[in-house]
């Protein structure tokens, strides 16, 4: 899942491909890092006894992840934005446990997966509808392929973590959702009540979006699937 690239007026063309490279390649380190956060995800999910089919799905969101990197930078290659490896902050490539995994997996499979995969279904659709490059159309349809996927793993495991160990996960993540939400709302351009924005369509034909439409598209996913699914968990 990735946050959006502002922007409110036509760049002009060297402008607008510089625009669609950088944010691909921005694309490119965000999904490497999904496949990092993933796999430490799978490996507390192995370390807390969890079923092994949820663990196949977790590895396979590794694969999948790993995937959407190499093919972002292919997008961005094609935009004219060179062959330049991603830049990546190590300290971003690894969660916390101060409590131990069983609370630290419960923790990321709602922040990243029931909240943040729930969420890049409708955003990425919402990227492709106005795709019209072909690479780009293609590699948006593996992602929303795949994302649809991923936000199951999570609501899979999560639903596996409160049959098993509700007493112990139910308080911290009904603690942490608050917060949780907030910075899913804050990263995709805040509650939707700002001037809307535009891109120009060559811009958009490379699978960008203003920041408004981020904003409207991430805040009807939370108040229509996010929240009510949590909420028919006691969350």
């Amino acid at each position: 899942m990735t946050t959006p690239e502002p922007g409110s007026c036509d760049p002009g063309p060297d402008a607008g491909r510089r625009l669609v490279a950088a944010e691909w390649h921005r694309r490119t380190e965000a999904e490497y890092r999904s496949a990092a956060l993933a796999s430490q995800l799978t490996l507390w999910l192995i370390q807390v006894g969890a079923p092994p089919d949820l663990i196949r799905d977790g590895l396979q969101v590794v694969e999948d992840e790993l995937t959407h990197s190499e093919l972002s930078a292919e997008v961005a290659r094609a935009a004219g934005g060179g062959a330049a490896p991603p830049v990546l902050d190590g300290r971003a490539l690894a969660l916390p446990s101060p409590d131990g995994p069983l609370t630290a997996v419960a923790l990321a499979l709602v922040r990243f997966f029931c909240i943040g995969e729930t969420v890049a279904v409708p955003m990425f659709r919402m990227l492709r509808a106005k795709a019209t490059e072909p690479r780009c159309r293609e590699v948006l349809d593996i992602v929303l392929r795949d994302e649809a996927r991923h936000r199951q793993f999570g609501w899979d495991g999560l639903d596996w973590l409160l049959d098993a160990h509700e007493p112990e996960i139910a308080p911290a993540v009904g603690t942490a959702l608050p917060g949780m939400l907030a910075e899913v709302r804050q990263a995709y351009g805040g509650v939707g009540d700002k001037p809307a924005t535009t891109l120009p369509p060559a811009v958009e034909a490379w699978g960008l979006a203003a920041t408004s439409a981020y904003a409207v598209t991430v805040q009807r996913a939370l108040a229509t699937d996010v929240v009510p699914r949590l909420e028919a968990r006691g969350l």
